[in-house]
């Protein structure tokens, strides 16, 4: 499995593409919940809800599905418990990069899970390496907000909310939480910076792309595959037979085809090959030079 995927027929864009999963997805990824609670939540009818979460338990390729579902005992706002019931909540961590420019449509989804383990030293919280006891040592110590987890706040919770003591405890907890999720924001809007600048510069140099293209005289099926291939590779091929249903080999032999017809080679080694040509031709040149030179003498 890769971690990343450019297909924009993806079924991640049939999800994200209606409103109510959007929402429903946005509900869910607050908190864990309920199908008709959602429908309540929503205004809208128990079917309805159901058929949009049946919908995003689907399969997405072979990313799987975006929620889950799980039988737990229902609770209600005020706290009581009921029949056990169907709970919603999200089945993957997905990073989703979008980006239109007047030359070049940016798309990628990442699998978080699946990255490699250097980018998740990079971009996962370290796990929790201590486990305070007491209450008091919660309050006395300077918590590091990385070590926030279900297991440092259950002893709060078992306590009574109305002893001053806990809700101490709660209000310094609130303030490391809040702290650490603007530090984080700080950080992402820093990336996703650095994202749009380079995205930009890929803008630029697609913008040279299609002066080059329309120079050739190339019609809309070659500048089509020709940008997509320089892009995304042999990718462009599986993108462009979803979009217009041809045969991925039909389309890859169109290219080959227009690159014998203008005589262009893009392998890797086109630079060097350009190098040496452009090295023997000032070697004949010396080599002329010195042959006129001799002649004269």
């Amino acid at each position: 499995m890769t971690s990343s995927k450019c297909d924009i027929s993806h079924p991640l864009f049939e999800i994200l593409g209606n409103e109510t999963r959007r929402i429903l997805l946005r509900l869910i990824a607050c908190e864990k919940n309920y199908g008709n609670r959602l429908a309540q939540i929503m205004g809208l009818s128990s079917q309805a809800i159901h058929r949009h979460l049946k919908y995003m338990q689907n399969p997405m390729e072979d990313m799987g599905s975006i929620i889950k579902e799980s039988l737990r005992t229902r609770h209600s706002y005020s706290g009581f418990k009921g029949a056990e019931a169907t709970i919603y909540e999200i089945n993957k961590k997905l990073y989703l990069s979008f980006g239109i420019f007047p030359n070049l449509m940016h798309v990628k989804i990442y699998d978080i899970d699946e990255l490699p383990e250097i980018d998740k030293e990079l971009h996962l919280a370290p796990q929790p390496q201590a486990i305070p006891s007491k209450l008091q040592k919660l309050l006395d110590r300077k918590i590091d907000p990385d070590l926030l987890d279900k297991t440092i706040i259950q002893p709060i919770l078992e306590t009574s909310t109305e002893s001053e003591e806990a809700s101490a405890i709660i209000a310094h907890l609130l303030k490391k939480i809040k702290a650490k999720v603007e530090s984080l924001n700080n950080r992402l809007a820093f990336h996703e910076k650095a994202i749009a600048a380079i995205l930009s510069e890929k803008n630029i140099i697609m913008e040279l792309l299609n002066e080059i293209m329309e120079k050739e005289g190339l019609d809309f099926m070659e500048r089509l595959l020709l940008r997509n291939y320089i892009c995304t590779g042999e990718q462009c091929f599986t993108d462009i037979s979803q979009i217009f249903d041809k045969d991925e080999e039909e389309l890859q032999k169109q290219l080959e085809q227009l690159f014998i017809k203008k005589k262009w080679n893009l392998e890797n080694n086109t630079q060097e090959s350009l190098d040496n040509k452009n090295n023997e031709k000032a070697n004949k040149h010396a080599t002329k030079i010195n042959k006129e030179n001799k002649a004269t003498l």
